[in-house]
């Protein structure tokens, strides 16, 4: 990255040289040709050359006028003129009819420095993008962008081209391979342990002049002994988002996973068989099971549950359960006993009214709680102590976890808005369940009193996280 260069200075340069790639070519100006170095073009081609003067709405309309006609029509001026001033003209007339005019716009950006506050717009990526039909490409250097504008130019239909006045490192080869929605990979990060390829640590998505400022970032980190991949996302839209996707399955973490880690507590995923009605337990797992087991198959939810399997204790497998649905429950923790990694276990959530469950599951969640209507003032929180001491005694070596939570209902729940105990009431219960024999603590619930529906079986997000977010108790067996 020694050479610097900026990337309008380039795109005048591949715009003089592809004149001659491109007969149909026109070129237009708002009086800036010097500056955006569109005078390049004008001295080799003037007939095909039109200076519109310091109008640049008129410009763009121009050059709808043009594309209409049969020619590939470029306008350039400032970005802030482009997409600001012009705006309107460029939706309505440019991009409604979708012609072939590609809005070239320069000192794009903070960097313009000199030019002033209002000269340095950050708006126009997104003004462009809102757009439909505009494709909009952020080249990094001056080699891509001679070869976007290039593949621009190949392309029927509007696009947005963003150049800027300082002169920047150049870090694609001559001769790169550069494709409108493909994102340019400029270090994979990939590294060869023991004749085994490991994908990077970490994915670096830059664009447009940051992408230097990415590739210096890598080096900082590789330093640190960590490898970064390191990719240009040249073009804004459409986005690629499949290296996008790529990259986060190599090389991301899972932010719920580390945010687990950092605060010390433990993710729950959620529930696969909810029933309040009999069901018979070969055709459920004929009929329903496999779309279930597939989910759970998906490589990135195991490679999710493998990378994480240490602050997984558990897996929660039923809701809503009735007693003679254990077979279900059954057949479902035999299912999961080869999908699952080795040290996760498996439990339904039971309530006070399932407990004759607890001679067929081998891990039971006890849930009781003071609810707090708000026509009632609910439960004795002491209540909590002679139910657990009773649960604890019928499930003999099975662990008893205690699930403190609330919930508010809807407009339209009969049955009044729940809220979340006090916590007072929540310390009183905690301390409680533990005197009783409870093993464990599963924290569900927000102090809002809102119900964090994260644990249903799609696994949206694969969870609920300890305490809704928040650090668990710290006393001996609490998750």
């Amino acid at each position: 990255m020694a050479d610097k260069i900026a990337t309008r200075q380039a795109y005048g340069e591949a715009l003089r040289d592809l004149g001659a790639v491109h007969p149909e070519l026109v070129v237009l100006d708002a009086d800036l040709s010097g500056s955006t170095m569109t005078k390049y073009f004008k001295a080799k081609y003037p007939e095909r050359f039109f200076n519109a003067g310091i109008a640049e709405q008129d410009m763009y309309a121009m050059a709808a006028g043009l594309a209409a006609s049969g020619k590939t029509a470029v306008a350039s001026t400032f970005a802030m003129f482009a997409s600001g001033r012009a705006f309107e003209i460029i939706r309505n007339a440019v991009a409604y009819p979708h012609l072939n005019v590609k809005v070239c716009a320069t000192h794009a950006g903070v960097t313009v420095g000199e030019d002033g506050a209002s000269h340095q717009c950050i708006e126009d990526l997104a003004l462009m993008r809102a757009i439909p039909g505009m494709t909009v490409i952020n080249p990094a250097d001056a080699v891509s962008a001679k070869i976007l504008l290039g593949r621009a130019l190949e392309m029927n239909g509007p696009a947005y081209l963003r150049f800027g006045r300082a002169a920047v490192p150049v870090v694609y080869r001559p001769n790169a391979k550069l494709t409108i929605g493909k994102a340019g990979v400029l270090r994979t990060g990939d590294l060869t342990v023991n004749g085994e390829k490991r994908p990077a640590d970490v994915t670096l998505i830059a664009t447009g002049i940051e992408v230097a400022e990415a590739l210096e970032a890598a080096d900082i980190l590789l330093k640190k002994g960590v490898y970064a991949r390191v990719l240009d996302m040249h073009t804004i839209k459409p986005l690629d988002e499949r290296a996008d996707l790529k990259a986060a399955r190599e090389t991301g973490k899972n932010f719920l996973g580390e945010l687990a880690r950092k605060h010390q507590v433990k993710i729950v995923p959620g529930y696969l068989f909810s029933r309040r009605s009999d069901v018979d337990p070969e055709k459920y797992m004929k009929e329903q099971w496999p779309e279930k087991k597939a989910m759970l198959e998906n490589k990135d939810v195991q490679a999710f549950f493998n990378e994480y399997k240490d602050v997984i204790p558990l897996l929660w497998t039923g809701d809503e359960l009735l007693a003679q649905n254990a077979d279900v429950l059954l057949r479902i923790h035999q299912e999961l006993r080869s999908i699952m990694p080795e040290g996760i276990s498996f439990f339904p959530y039971l309530n006070s009214s399932s407990i004759d469950l607890l001679p067929y599951m081998p891990v039971y969640l006890g849930d009781w709680y003071p609810i707090k209507r708000r026509s009632s003032s609910g439960r004795n929180p002491w209540s909590v102590y002679p139910e657990f001491s009773r649960i604890v005694k019928i499930a003999g070596d099975k662990p008893v976890w205690f699930m403190p939570q609330g919930f508010a209902g809807s407009a339209d729940n009969n049955d009044g808005i729940y809220a979340f105990p006090s916590s007072g009431e929540i310390r009183l219960m905690l301390n409680l369940a533990v005197a009783a024999g409870v093993r464990g603590i599963a924290w569900h619930g927000f102090s809002s009193g809102t119900w964090p529906w994260m644990m249903c079986y799609h696994m949206y997000r694969y969870s609920m996280l300890g305490a809704g977010g928040q650090k668990s108790p710290s006393w001996p067996g609490v998750v």
